[in-house]
């Protein structure tokens, strides 16, 4: 047997086809399955055997993603409808010209609070819903712009200081250099990175579970945040670092969260299923950290999604910004940063908030 007999097959599987390319994949690795079994020229009988088993199973591997490829279009159209039929006039606020945080069904009647800061997550709801027209755009330009200050870094005030606040949105949102949100993203790390360095901890802080239980023993879950990046007025002391913060942080500090990840790896944060919810320091202080053994589906699936955007380009932010609804809305995300700037210091917010 020459090695070049084999050559055809080999290329097709080592081919990484796309979801929908895979049938036709499979059928072509078939195709030269039979050419070489059918072929004179003689195999081993330990290669004749694993070729034939591999012939033997792709009917079954050709039917799944057949199946799966159509149950993806299925989820893609519901989501689709969903976002089609959704309308977001019900939650706005038009005094204030804000989203309101929720509706209570039993009820029926909205909160009385609103999402009113520019570094949330919620600013993805309210682009959208400018983007669908259910709202005007001065909703956008009404969301809080307050500067904060830690050293010599800058960045925007969110309501708890955690990382997913500001990166959240960047998953599928394109970040444009020398903008407002741009500034603020990157300033939001790198104050992340300097308060957990004062600390001698990993950085990386966001709304996790903690070593905090129920009386059925489950892990309690709340926001933790960087207090200079804060607007509550919560100073608990708490620190409790979550890995998936860091893997959100590779969109915008790629070399520096590269290195974290490592380090939490090296600290035994990383199981099997991923890197562990959080490492919680508030207890035993920074020499004996209780990890919190646990995954959040929501959290490994944000920091997949970061993995992928870093490694491929922002991908999910190209597909994003496709939507034709998207692109006529994106000059929102171009907002510069102004030159002349009134920064809100740590200080001066914990005497308002006295």
């Amino acid at each position: 047997m020459r090695e070049a007999s084999l050559a055809p097959l080999l290329n097709e599987l080592s081919l990484v086809p796309a979801l929908c390319e895979m049938p036709a994949t499979y059928q072509r690795i078939r195709d030269r399955l039979l050419e070489r079994l059918g072929s004179s020229e003689p195999l081993y009988a330990a290669l004749r055997a694993a070729l034939e088993e591999l012939f033997r199973r792709l009917p079954a591997a050709h039917a799944h993603a057949l199946t799966l490829a159509q149950q993806l279009e299925s989820v893609a159209g519901d989501a689709s409808r969903f976002f089609d039929e959704m309308d977001f006039r019900f939650l706005f606020d038009a005094r204030r010209k804000l989203l309101r945080v929720g509706y209570d069904i039993d009820n029926a009647q909205v909160d009385d609070a609103c999402y009113d800061l520019l570094a949330s997550e919620a600013r993805t709801a309210a682009f959208l819903a400018i983007a669908k027209g259910d709202i005007p755009r001065d909703a956008w330009f009404r969301l809080g712009r307050k500067l904060t200050g830690y050293g010599s870094r800058r960045s925007l005030v969110s309501w708890s200081g955690t990382m997913f606040e500001y990166l959240m949105p960047l998953l599928h949102m394109r970040s444009y250099s020398n903008t407002l949100l741009d500034h603020g993203l990157r300033g939001a790390v790198e104050i992340q990175q300097a308060y957990a360095k004062e600390r001698k901890v990993p950085w990386g802080i966001s709304e996790s579970a903690h070593s905090g239980r129920d009386s059925r023993m489950q892990y309690q879950y709340r926001a933790f945040g960087v207090p200079a990046l804060s607007a509550r007025s919560d100073r608990s002391g708490h620190l409790v670092v979550a890995p998936y913060a860091t893997m959100l942080a590779l969109m915008v500090d790629p070399s520096k969260s590269t290195a974290n990840l490592r380090y939490l790896t090296a600290q035994g944060c990383l199981a099997r299923h991923g890197f562990f919810e959080s490492i919680d320091y508030s207890v035993r202080g920074v020499h004996a950290p209780e990890f919190i053994r646990c995954f959040m589906a929501h959290h490994q699936g944000m920091g997949l999604v970061a993995i992928d955007n870093a490694l491929l380009g922002n991908r999910m932010q190209e597909r994003f910004h496709l939507d034709p609804l998207i692109q006529a809305t994106e000059f929102l995300l171009q907002e510069r940063m102004p030159t002349l700037v009134e920064v809100f210091p740590e200080s001066e917010r914990d005497q308002a908030a006295a």
